[in-house]
């Protein structure tokens, strides 16, 4: 490995000539084309993290990452090939298919990664949540109130169910109604009643 760096640093740099014939600082690096075998073995890689890149594919929670791993794998192949040989004019199907499985590594390690964060947001969120809770000096909290009211990343009843019972885990709070069988109580507003509140832990 080491001796093919130096030898590829050691390769004269391909500069621009100028208008007086003179070659000049400006790099000129030469185009790197793909061959029809590596154009359809990328074709079918970009077509299959597409789909799973939509609302229920296995990449919509790195999707962002996702758009561009076609990219990133034609970068690496480029690499590849260059390294192989310096003097190459084409990306040939064997780099492709190399960088097409280290873009697949980085596509797993970034779901792997994403996983872990999840938790970590579930608990900043309910950290949150709480903080909101005793600013506004609150015994009782219903569910509407806290995905209407309190913090911006919890805006859906599911949201602020999981969250809430993150606290009561943590016994910061009680289940108000765990068998739904006490009177709703009102929420914040008064415009409204739930059968799903909490009250805070003595």
């Amino acid at each position: 490995y080491h001796r093919e760096i130096l030898e590829i640093l050691h390769q004269p740099i391909p500069t621009r000539t100028g208008q007086d014939g003179q070659p000049t600082l400006e790099i000129d690096p030469p185009v790197l084309s793909l061959s029809h075998e590596a154009y359809d073995l990328w074709v079918k890689f970009y077509n299959a993290v597409e789909a799973e890149s939509g609302p229920k594919g296995a990449l919509r929670s790195i999707v962002g990452f996702a758009n561009k791993a076609g990219t990133h794998a034609i970068r690496i192949a480029g690499t590849l090939q260059v390294f192989r040989n310096f003097d190459a004019t084409e990306i040939g199907l064997e780099a492709m298919h190399d960088a097409i499985t280290l873009t697949e590594w980085y596509l797993n390690e970034a779901l792997r990664l994403s996983g872990m964060a999840e938790p970590n947001r579930d608990l900043s969120d309910a950290q949150a949540v709480w903080g909101w809770i005793q600013d506004k000096g609150l015994t009782v909290v219903t569910l509407p109130d806290v995905y209407e009211r309190s913090i911006p990343s919890v805006r859906s009843a599911g949201r602020a169910r999981r969250v809430m019972h993150i606290l009561t885990d943590h016994g910061y709070l009680v289940n108000g109604n765990p068998d739904k069988v006490n009177p709703a109580v009102p929420t914040l507003d008064g415009k409204k009643r739930s059968k799903e509140f909490w009250r805070v832990a003595a």
